[in-house]
């Protein structure tokens, strides 16, 4: 479990406390014990005769050819059988899936990284992500798998939409559950005014969203500490619920209400080497900044118990980072129309 635990902390950035070992159900073959022993007494049977340790007639002795050929039928066999069978063996962690390869290897996928799922059900499973994939042999196991089942399942791989879920080790057992994600006042409110005029409007889920190259067509204020961007598109991870492509896709008209913004600054980005001057921190100062700029980056981070978001746009000849801190966000668009300029 030790190469395990160092891949899943380079992977994820966090040590491995909670797994599940899988082991497939079929056992090694009682026969292919029997063949080792044979060739155990046959070694012994060879030794006797090599080193003369009992003098045996001649037509009893072992020679050296013969042992070698029924090392390689009594020994190799068993050893590829039951190597073979020891490569089953599945590790279940909270972000990932280990199975391995050979006595010390393994491979992983990372459960937000599947883009794609073949399964009957029954007989096999293969997972599928941008640069590796799994097969799964599911008559092989019992109902341990079950839990990697309902997993993707709530990850909305088997025709139906992405819900939030947790994963909890219990009792040497794997459960999935779901998570009922519950919006408060200002959020509820919001949703319920937008959610009639887009088709796809959800709270949160910052880190699948790219703003890149998008224009800012308007920035409106509402209930007095609500900032609205409308954007002429954005790019949506297929790590995103509401997208149910392989990969990013640009959306339409595009909608972003940060919640409860505060600390606002608008600094001008001067010529090369001349760094940023603070040229506002007002909620009009942010809208007049925006207004028809083009978004070429942004940032986000925690600070506290708020985001902090970071805009690089360009308004005319003047370029602008602005910043601001706000408690919640709502992403919403109408149609998700090709493919993302860089999976192109």
């Amino acid at each position: 479990m030790s190469k395990i635990k160092v891949t899943y902390f380079d992977l994820f950035k966090e040590p491995l406390e909670n797994y599940k070992i899988i082991r497939p159900l079929k056992k090694v073959n009682g026969q292919a014990y029997a063949l080792l022993i044979l060739f155990f007494i046959v070694t012994i049977w060879f030794l006797i005769g090599f080193f003369n340790i009992v003098t045996l007639p001649e037509e009893y002795t072992l020679d050296i050819v013969p042992y070698i050929i029924a090392g390689l039928v009594l020994l190799l066999g068993p050893i590829i059988y039951i190597v073979f069978y020891s490569r089953k063996i599945l590790v279940f962690t909270e972000r990932a899936l280990f199975k391995q390869i050979h006595l010390s290897k393994y491979s992983v996928i990372p459960f937000d990284k599947v883009e794609k799922v073949a399964t009957d059900h029954e007989k096999q499973l293969l997972m599928v992500t941008k640069d590796d994939k799994m097969k799964i042999l599911l008559k092989h196991y019992s109902d341990e798998l079950n839990p990697l089942m309902e997993l993707l399942k709530y990850r909305g791989f088997f025709k139906g939409d992405p819900q939030p879920y947790e994963i909890v080790f219990e009792d040497d057992k794997v459960v999935i559950r779901e998570v009922e994600e519950e919006m408060d006042e200002d959020t509820t409110m919001l949703f319920e005014k937008y959610i009639q005029k887009y088709a796809y409007l959800t709270p949160g889920f910052t880190d699948d969203i790219i703003f890149y190259n998008t224009q800012a067509d308007r920035v409106q204020l509402t209930e007095g500490k609500h900032i609205i961007f409308y954007l002429t598109h954005i790019d949506v991870k297929p790590t995103h619920p509401e997208n149910t492509h392989f990969k990013a896709q640009k959306s339409d008209d595009a909608i972003v209400i940060f919640e409860n913004i505060s600390d606002i600054k608008v600094k001008l980005i001067g010529e090369e080497g001349e760094g940023t001057k603070l040229v506002g921190d007002t909620i009009q100062s942010l809208r007049e900044t925006s207004k028809k700029a083009i978004i070429f980056d942004a940032t986000i981070r925690e600070e506290d118990d708020y985001y902090r978001i970071e805009f690089t746009m360009s308004q005319e000849v003047k370029k602008h980072r602005v910043s601001f801190l706000y408690t919640q966000v709502i992403v919403g668009w109408n149609k998700l129309v090709e493919d993302s300029w860089f999976e192109k």
